[in-house]
């Protein structure tokens, strides 16, 4: 058989545009997004004692069929001793990365730790939790301060009391239930129930 050569030649690499950098230094810390550097800030300025980065080996790395297959780890942005509290502030998180935080529960449950552990979306909600870490959490399960999800769902349904109404009257979900929603239910529930024109 007579292959053309030229169509196996390495075509010349294009230049993919470059990303919004959002890492922020402050201290000579790197922090990975401008959420993550608001809330060192604010606990700082409240006073709160944290650790910051702290890394968590969920499975340690093992040989298998002669090759070594690289463990997993999840770093936590915040971790604060006196409250027993791990605090993340958390972009929309991906499948991959909510397993990450199922793993580190299991990790915690077999080690007999039980952290409350807390998800910011939005200054706003870090803010809330600061206040809710002084007077007292009023979310009985792992709050996910939750005021930059509603404001994402009010963009596409009616608000009506606890409950988000869709276009044709569909009850979609209450107010409550996105405090222990997973990041990708929420974004199939956004999906799933798009208007139909």
């Amino acid at each position: 058989m007579n292959f053309n050569r030229a169509k196996f030649k390495n075509k010349p690499k294009q230049h993919e545009p470059k990303r919004k950098q959002t890492k922020k230094v402050q201290d000579g810390i790197t922090f990975d997004s401008p959420l993550e550097l608001f809330t060192y800030n604010l606990l700082r300025e409240n006073g709160i004692n944290f650790e910051l980065k702290k890394k968590y080996e969920l499975v340690p790395s093992f040989s298998y069929g002669g090759k070594t297959v690289i463990g997993a780890s999840l770093t936590i942005d915040f971790y604060l001793p006196d409250h027993d509290i791990i605090l993340d502030p958390k972009g929309f998180m991906q499948g991959a990365t909510d397993l990450k935080w199922k793993l580190l529960k299991h990790h915690l449950f077999l080690q007999g730790l039980d952290p409350r552990i807390c998800f910011v979306y939005s200054q706003k909600s870090a803010k809330e939790f600061i206040h809710q870490l002084r007077n007292g959490f009023t979310e009985e399960i792992e709050p996910r301060f939750i005021n930059g999800r509603i404001t994402r769902l009010k963009k596409q349904f009616k608000r009506i009391g606890d409950d988000f109404i869709r276009w044709d009257g569909i009850l979609v979900c209450t107010a409550s239930d996105l405090a222990t929603m997973p990041d990708y239910d929420l974004y199939k529930l956004i999906k799933n129930n798009q208007p139909p024109f």
